[in-house]
């Protein structure tokens, strides 16, 4: 998900996948090079042959400012979770930390899409 706001908060394309048994979701943001203001979210399934292009199963055209605040939203919830001990039970730990703290001060900096809500 990081990858997903890093490539909001630089304009391009970027897709991840997320793997499941079998198959999975892939999240993609694609900036619209006739409005650089929107960028298009999709997220498409697939079963155990990636290869195979389905149809998105959401799609929808989105300010970059909003989508990036939704995505770091989530992240910084999970990041904020993470340090309460009754959360941390049986959780891995939240190993993007510090690659988050850094992308939100970015965030924080971008002379367009800043400065950030998470503080």
């Amino acid at each position: 998900m990081i990858r997903l706001c890093r490539a909001i908060l630089e304009n391009r394309h970027e897709i991840v996948s997320l793997h499941d048994e079998p198959g999975g979701s892939r999240l993609s943001v694609t900036p619209d090079i006739q409005m650089q203001h929107i960028m298009l979210f999709e997220v498409r399934t697939f079963q155990s042959d990636e290869t195979e292009q389905k149809p998105p199963v959401l799609s929808v055209r989105i300010k970059r400012k909003q989508l990036l605040a939704l995505l770091m939203t989530e992240l910084w919830k999970l990041y904020r979770f993470h340090k309460e001990l009754s959360f941390q039970r049986d959780r891995p730990q939240f190993s993007s930390a510090d690659a988050l703290l850094q992308l939100n001060a970015e965030w924080d900096n971008h002379p367009h899409l800043g400065p950030s809500l998470l503080k």
